[in-house]
């Protein structure tokens, strides 16, 4: 719902839009303008599924037909997939100002009973705030959203703190 919001947002205001999936394999839908992409967007957001795929292991940068210079990224991402982390690395370091939306909040996930179980979630918390920290460090955003607040208020935050990335207010 948070990207189909952005390409609304931006569509009308008459910018170009594209997707980029990573869902177990790459896919992108191009960038184009109007309310008959906003829907080409909507069915292409619908139909993505995170499924397990052996192809692309080795993906490190986003070809570079598929953004457009000077394209503004928002990455939605549970920050699980190193290969996601390393493009978004990869797209900043080309100069794409990025913004990383977290959609995988640590306390939304229940550390389990056992020593183990508690001991794996510090493990895998302590791991996040490290990917976090490390793009933060590269001047990149990093906002948690978990879908229960408009996604205009979490950018809002972005916009206030006046942060060398420009975003539209919404």
């Amino acid at each position: 719902t948070g990207a189909a919001a952005l390409a609304f947002y931006y569509l009308n205001h008459r910018d170009r839009v594209g997707v980029v999936g990573f869902g177990g394999v790459l896919q992108w839908l191009s960038g184009s303008m109007g309310r008959r992409h906003f829907y080409r967007i909507v069915d292409y957001l619908l139909g993505m599924r995170a499924t397990t795929s052996y192809a692309w292991k080795d993906l490190d940068t986003l070809p570079p037909r598929i953004l457009p210079s000077g394209s503004l990224v928002f990455a939605f991402t549970p920050m699980v997939d190193e290969r996601v982390l390393r493009v978004i690395t990869d797209l900043a370091a080309r100069g794409f100002p990025t913004v990383v939306i977290d959609t995988l909040p640590v306390d939304s996930i229940e550390p389990g009973r056992s020593p183990e179980q508690r001991l794996a979630h510090r493990v895998w918390h302590l791991h996040r705030d490290a990917l976090a920290y490390e793009l933060r460090s590269m001047g990149l955003p990093v906002i948690e959203w978990t879908g229960d607040e408009a996604l205009q208020v979490v950018l809002a935050a972005l916009v206030q703190s006046r942060r060398p990335i420009r975003v539209r207010s919404m």
